[in-house]
């Protein structure tokens, strides 16, 4: 009776979601050098005569805050020289301290670093500009404050199973803690100690959230290393300012664990043997998975802000608030069985629910591969020979083949499904392997990878495979589909104490598939690294795998 209730309800979810229109998940492709935000800090901008001045001040976590000018006009910036600068630290608008500083050598841009300042305090800089207007030294003031650098933190590095020899999806969200500036780097994926996928540019704004997709097959089974790195963070990173700390390629400097690297332990499994044939009447065929969820919120803490003359009198005193405010959310299912299955597929729904109440969830209908304007899809057919080597399909052929593969973005939610379907002449056989996941990830955007745009010669989107070696990276949104506009990120949903996410399959050669796992959430509080921001939450996982 049970087995029927779960029959029956999965025919209800697919009925549901073939009632919609066909293949609706083609989500557009955007280049990452197309910013989807940018609402953090730029510098600030004065002007004399025709020279301008632009300054900005930034602050990291080992105390320094370095102070950047860069002279020019309003056609063209950088140019000319700043001949002498004049900086006055303000306390609520009255000077406390004077500097003055004559470049060593003529040039368009200065530097100094300086210490002890916090964040917002407010600068007065005046420079003297050379080369601009004819015969004449423009004097340009302006008023700055000090912001933080931007700090990337990457977290929630996913799945921890997966089947041999299929594409498996592996992300990681990525967040800016501090909230004044964005900043550009890369997520590098790297199995067991090797570079495997790279998403190159990615840009995540001010306060912002978003995620990286990548893919690799492995080719053996057992338990590989991962790793997810952030590297190539620009402007310098809050966790590593010094001026050698442009490439944040490993744990920063100040951490023994570094919030630019996420780990995980992923379990490669062999296929269990598939059934023979293809069962007429359509059957409920259950799959491994490896699921996992989590919630994060962001706190502050209020410290004491103190700063004395060189005669150790008071001349700055205030308390404020260190560290940041926000929250991340993700939810990552992968699944895959040892059994046939070709497109079309007829649908596809995911669920995900807290303590038994349905918290999302989203469906695809109708879809086939896309191969003529869409990279990451391909499908491809063959036939081989008895010794497996690629043969003409004619009647010396042994066996016909179908490999395929699909990509889709609903409702914030990312799908990746890859099915193989191996037909044997001689003994009528049909056998093949099933292999997916869907992730939720409650950030801006996620940015692809060029391995999961470009997963074989067969998907080719002109302009973004065609064997460049380099070709752009894209990005697609996280927000609810409205047709029209494009909606930051996805709605927070509730983490209590148990967690589950569920997958139903429809396809019309090979039958139904489902999984289901239910993850038990644990809380958690740890303080991040830029030791001023507290993280608490819950997490869980689960995983399946029927025995080999």
């Amino acid at each position: 009776m049970r087995t029927l209730r779960l029959v029956l309800a999965i025919a209800v979810l697919m009925s549901a979601a073939a009632a919609q229109s066909a293949d609706p998940g083609k989500a557009q492709l955007i280049p990452n050098s197309h910013k989807y935000s940018d609402n953090g800090f730029h510098s600030v901008n004065g002007r004399s005569g025709s020279a301008v001045l632009q300054a900005r001040a930034l602050r990291g976590k080992n105390g320094y805050t370095k102070l950047e000018l860069t002279s020019g006009s309003a056609n063209k910036l950088p140019a000319g020289n700043i001949a002498k600068v004049q900086y006055k630290l303000l306390n609520r608008g009255v000077a406390v301290q004077t500097l003055n500083w004559k470049p060593v050598s003529a040039s368009s841009q200065f530097t100094q670093d300086l210490t002890g300042l916090q964040h917002n305090q407010q600068m007065q800089i005046q420079a003297n500009i050379t080369g601009i207007d004819r015969n004449r030294t423009d004097v340009v003031t302006i008023t700055a404050s000090a912001k933080d650098r931007p700090y990337l933190k990457i977290s929630d590095l996913g799945p921890t199973g997966g089947m041999v020899n299929t594409p498996i999806s592996i992300s990681a969200t990525v967040h800016e803690v501090n909230g004044d500036l964005g900043a550009h780097a890369d997520c590098v994926l790297y199995v067991d100690g090797g570079e495997a996928d790279r998403v190159h540019d990615i840009w995540v704004d001010a306060g912002g959230t978003v995620g990286c997709q990548t893919t690799h097959t492995f080719p053996t089974a057992g338990a590989h290393q991962l790793a997810m790195r952030l590297e190539n963070i620009s402007p310098t990173d809050w966790d590593s300012s010094s001026d050698s700390g442009q490439n944040l390629a490993f744990a920063a400097a100040s951490s023994a664990v570094s919030d630019k690297v996420a780990t995980a332990t992923i379990n490669i499994v062999l296929p269990p043997p598939p059934p023979p044939v293809i069962v007429p009447v359509p059957t409920v065929t259950l799959m491994s998975y490896s699921a996992a969820a989590s919630d994060a919120t962001y706190s502050p803490q209020t410290d004491l802000a103190q700063m004395f003359d060189d005669s150790g009198n008071l001349i700055y005193d205030y308390s404020s608030t260190q560290g940041k405010t926000g929250w991340q959310q993700s939810a990552q299912m992968s699944f895959w069985r040892g059994a046939p299955a070709a497109f079309p597929l007829i649908a596809a729904t995911f669920v995900e629910k807290d303590d038994g109440a349905v918290v999302a969830g989203s469906s695809l209908a109708n879809i086939v591969p896309d191969t003529t304007s869409y990279s990451s899809d391909y499908n491809y057919s063959g036939c081989l020979d008895s010794s497996s080597r690629s043969v003409a399909c004619d009647a010396n052929a042994a066996s016909e083949y179908t490999q395929s593969r699909v990509m889709r973005v609903v409702s914030g939610f990312i799908y990746h499904f890859s099915t193989s379907m191996d037909h044997n002449r001689a003994s009528g056989a049909v056998t093949g392997k099933l292999s997916g996941d869907v992730t939720r990830t409650s950030g801006d955007v996620t940015y692809l990878s060029q391995g999961f745009l470009c997963p074989s010669p067969f998907g080719d989107l002109s302009g973004i495979c065609s064997g460049d070696p380099s070709p752009p990276d894209y990005y697609v949104w996280n927000g609810p589909d409205d047709g029209t506009t494009n909606t930051f990120g996805g709605a927070r949903v509730p983490f209590g104490s148990s967690h589950q996410l569920e997958m139903s399959l429809q396809f019309q050669q090979g039958g139904s598939f489902y999984a289901s796992g239910t993850m038990q959430l644990q809380p958690y509080n740890t303080m991040l690294n830029d030791g001023f921001t507290s993280a608490t939450g819950k997490r869980g996982s689960v995983s399946f795998s029927f025995v080999q």
